[in-house]
């Protein structure tokens, strides 16, 4: 993988006196987390840079986040991540992947036939089918621990 993209000029919240991370997250400062590259894992560690989460990894390359997708990122959820969603018992499992998050311009969000509740455009991420896109909830609570969990909707990692 090459250098990620680094946005210039921003010192660290923490020598520019800069605001704090959102109070939901101060928590993820310092953590390790992990973020796959096509077939390999890198692993990285979080610092706050106002107005972004930072993600050193260890091989030395840089990529920002802002929370919701650092959020993202800890559930699993990333751009290139692979993923198997339960498309219902017609379909079954349908493997895909993540392509980016969703704006409003990508349209209407795909839910399955019997999915127990609504999906929101919070967690929504474009997903490639490999033969068409669609617009996916992929929130933390509808992924399953495994494939013989099988409520429309649901997600695992791939």
């Amino acid at each position: 993988r090459g250098s990620s993209k680094r946005r210039g000029g921003g010192a660290s919240s923490s020598s520019s006196g800069g605001a704090p991370p959102p109070p939901d997250m101060v928590h993820m400062a310092g953590q390790r987390v992990r973020k796959s590259f096509g077939d390999e894992w890198h692993e990285g560690t979080v610092s706050w840079d106002e107005p972004f989460f930072t993600v050193v990894f260890d091989d030395g390359d840089t990529e920002d986040f802002k929370p919701a997708d650092l959020k993202s990122l800890t559930e699993g959820v990333f751009t290139g991540a692979r993923i198997k969603v339960f498309c219902g018992a017609r379909l079954g499992w349908v493997e895909g992947e993540v392509a980016e998050r969703y704006r409003k311009l990508h349209g209407t969000i795909w839910e399955a036939e019997g999915q127990p509740e609504p999906s929101t455009a919070v967690d929504s991420w474009c997903v490639w089918f490999g033969k068409e896109w669609s617009v996916v909830d992929l929130r933390a609570s509808r992924e399953s621990a495994n494939e013989s969990v099988v409520t429309p909707g649901n997600w695992i990692p791939n």
